[in-house]
C-alpha cells in the first residue's frame, strides 16, 4: 500500500533485512525514515510524530514496544503469515515510474534545539550524489565497502548507495558499539575491506594503535574516507607512509551527506587540518 511520496519507518537492527527492506522502499517510490533500534522510545515516538508516517517496517518485537498510534500499519518482518507471502513474490523489478523530484529519504537531526528535525532528499539528489561518489571512489564490482556507521546516520547514505550503483559489496559490521582499533583492524582484515568511513578522531586511535603495535592497515583496503569533523595533518603525517589514500568529505544532511571532497595522498602542504577541498560533481 506504499504510494511515491509516503513516508515509511524502517525499524530494524543492523541487517541485511533492514537493507532489503530500504531498497524495496525506494523501489516502491516512497521515503524511508530510519528509526534506528537503539534511540530511546520517546525519540522514536517523536520522530514518527513528526514524519506522519502511514507505514512502518520492523519486528515484532521491536514494534510492540511501541503504541499503535505511531504508524497506520506495521509489517512485521518475523511474523510467520508476512514471511510466506515475501516467499511468493518474482525477483523482477517493480517498473514503477518514479518522479525525479520525489522524496527517496529523510534523515532526523537535534541540531542546536535537541528537537528531532527531518532532512528530505529526493530520488534525483540522492542518485547525482551517489553517482558521484562513486565516480570520486572508483568503486567497482571487486569492491567491498563497509557499512560501519550508526544506522539513524545519513554517513549510511554513502556506505551503502555508491557501492549497490557500481556492483561493490556492501558488508555490515558485526558489533554494535564502539570497537576498539584492535576489533576494526581485524574486522577490516577478516572481511577483505577496501573502503571504509570513519570519523576522524577514531581514525586517529586507529593510527596510534598501529603505530604502537608497528602494524599496517590490511592488505585489502585501498581508500579511507574521513567525515564529520576535521582531519588534523599530524595524524595524516603519521598514516602518509601507509600509501593508502584519504578522502575527507564534508557536507550536511539536508545536501544528501557529502557536499565537498579532499583527496589527500602523499605528503600534504597544510599545517593544522586537511582542507574540505572542491565540491562533489554535480
Amino acid at each position: 500500500g506504499v504510494r511515491p511520496g509516503d513516508q515509511v519507518g524502517l525499524y530494524l537492527p543492523r541487517s541485511i533485512a533492514m537493507y532489503v527492506s530500504l531498497l524495496a522502499i525506494l523501489k516502491s517510490g516512497g521515503a524511508y525514515v530510519v528509526l534506528d533500534d537503539s534511540y530511546p522510545p520517546e525519540r522514536v515516538r517523536e520522530i514518527c510524530r513528526r514524519a506522519s508516517l502511514r507505514h512502518a517496517i520492523s519486528t515484532r518485537s521491536l514494534g510492540d514496544a511501541l503504541e499503535a498510534s505511531c504508524w497506520t500499519g506495521r509489517l512485521c518482518l518475523d511474523a510467520p503469515e508476512v514471511e510466506a507471502a515475501l516467499s511468493g513474490y518474482g525477483e523482477n523489478d517493480l517498473g514503477l515510474a518514479l518522479e525525479e523530484g520525489s522524496a527517496a529519504f529523510a534523515y532526523f537531526t537535534s541540531g542546536s534545539t535537541g528537537a528531532p528535525k527531518g532532512a528530505l532528499n529526493s530520488h534525483a539528489g540522492a542518485v547525482n550524489a551517489m553517482q558521484a561518489m562513486a565516480r570520486e571512489l572508483g568503486l567497482g564490482p571487486g569492491d567491498r565497502v563497509l557499512q560501519f556507521a550508526p544506522v539513524g546516520f545519513d554517513v549510511v547514505i554513502e556506505e551503502v548507495l555508491p557501492a549497490w550503483f557500481s556492483g561493490a559489496a556492501v558488508v555490515l559490521r558485526d558489533e554494535e558499539g564502539v570497537l576498539v582499533p584492535a576489533r576494526l583492524q581485524e574486522m577490516l582484515a577478516r572481511n577483505g575491506i577496501t573502503v571504509c568511513e570513519l570519523m576522524p578522531s577514531y581514525w586517529a586511535h586507529w593510527v596510534a594503535y598501529l603505530g604502537r603495535e608497528h602494524m599496517a592497515p590490511p592488505e585489502s583496503l585501498r581508500c579511507v574516507m574521513l567525515g564529520s569533523d576535521q582531519v588534523r595533518v599530524e595524524i595524516y603525517r603519521m598514516w602518509q607512509d601507509f600509501g593508502i589514500p584519504i578522502v575527507n568529505v564534508f557536507g550536511l544532511t539536508e545536501t544528501g551527506c557529502t557536499s565537498t571532497v579532499y583527496r589527500a595522498e602523499g605528503p600534504q602542504p597544510y599545517e593544522k587540518t586537511l582542507p574540505n577541498g572542491r565540491p562533489l560533481a554535480n
